[in-house]
């Protein structure tokens, strides 16, 4: 609207227009959210896939350990204390893959939007 159509219009009108523009407004904040929290769970999802990978490398690391201390004694041990140097370090890296998938701030971009919206609605008001 124009600034003269403003002066000229009725307040209820003026109301009903602001009401309108913020129930869709609302609308959209709220599709935007669910897509975000869609968007975080399935990150959520990867990050729990990759800890159990790293979990049951973790596992396999322990028992090439375990049978490297066995055969300490014998001319094969290196070879089996190397291999489960090699699957520590796998399993290491899957679980530092798992904990940087995680996002510490949930919502972040929905937050982001909202505060976006508020100062937009202060400056239109003021």
């Amino acid at each position: 609207m124009d600034p003269t159509a403003l002066d000229q219009a009725p307040v209820t009108d003026l109301a009903r227009a602001a009401y309108d523009q913020l129930g869709a407004l609302a609308r959209v904040e709220v599709a935007l959210a669910w897509s975000d929290a869609r968007d975080e769970l399935r990150g959520l999802q990867r990050a729990a896939a990759l800890a159990l990978v790293a979990y049951t490398t973790l596992v396999v690391a322990l028992t090439l350990l375990a049978v490297a201390a066995v055969l300490a004694a014998g001319a094969t041990a290196l070879a089996a204390i190397v291999a489960a140097g090699v699957a520590a370090g796998v399993a290491a890296g899957f679980g530092l893959w798992a904990a940087r998938s995680v996002s510490l701030a949930p919502l972040e971009k929905t937050r982001a939007r909202l505060q976006q919206n508020v100062q937009k609605i202060e400056e239109m008001v003021s």
